[in-house]
């Protein structure tokens, strides 16, 4: 996502332009925006921050048209309903990168968070070097997964035998739209982005909200995961 070097502590710089690097922080507490900051600030000298205290004031700044490299939602804040209310903000601004934060060490909460497609999950207990290291990995577009949470979701069973077992309806599969069965036919030929977005006749960018769509609908956190799901429910290629 960008250019990337090495700092002092040994984490990725986020940038080697002079560009801002935008990250939105939302939490209606006061100190933990105070406690965050200088961890945020630290990663790259080209860290800007957009700081406020509602779910309303994080789409407004989201919506002005800045370009935002992470944004950072505090779980329980004004005009939050838990995971959902992070699940239509992902919906709503699909190419900025998602981090949950919350003060409730809740591994049940945090596994839902990463099956919603959310990329990190940032303790307020943290100390200001793991959150350091860890939006630095974010910005770097990789998933921040903390131990306990990779944990439990290694020792779920898998999604489809779920669905076998409990016979849940409607079938995970057939909530899926005909755009996103046909991007999950290319995913199954193992089709990059831009090679499905060509076959489709769709921008690039529409084919990455249909593949956050249908990984949500599946309940899985990856397109590989993805593929495998469809692999093991007799789905083929041609759907």
């Amino acid at each position: 996502m960008f250019p990337q070097k090495k700092i002092a502590n040994g984490s990725l710089s986020v940038s080697a332009q002079f560009d801002p690097v935008r990250i939105l922080v939302a939490d209606n507490h006061m100190l933990i925006r105070d406690a965050l900051r200088p961890a945020l600030q630290g990663i790259d000298d080209n860290v800007s921050l957009l700081e406020c205290g509602s779910l309303r004031e994080a789409i407004d700044l989201a919506d002005d048209g800045s370009s935002i490299a992470l944004a950072i939602l505090a779980l329980h804040m004004p005009g939050m309903k838990g995971v959902d209310s992070v699940r239509s903000f992902r919906d709503r601004f699909p190419d900025i990168p998602l981090a949950v934060l919350s003060g409730c060490h809740v591994v049940n909460e945090m596994v839902r968070a990463f099956d919603n497609g959310e990329i990190g999950f940032l303790s307020k207990a943290s100390n200001v070097e793991s959150i350091t290291k860890a939006v630095g990995l974010m910005l770097s577009g990789q998933r921040y997964v903390p131990a306990e949470v990779m944990d439990a979701m290694q020792r779920r069973p898998s999604a489809a035998s779920t669905e076998a077992v409990s016979g849940d309806a409607p079938y995970p599969l057939h909530r899926l739209t005909e755009r996103e069965r046909q991007v999950l036919a290319l995913l199954i030929e193992g089709k990059p982005n831009k090679a499905i977005a060509i076959a489709l006749g769709v921008q690039e960018v529409t084919v990455k909200l249909h593949i956050r769509k249908l990984m949500r609908k599946l309940r899985v956190s990856n397109r590989t995961q993805a593929v495998t799901y469809a692999l093991q429910a007799g789905w083929g290629p041609e759907i």
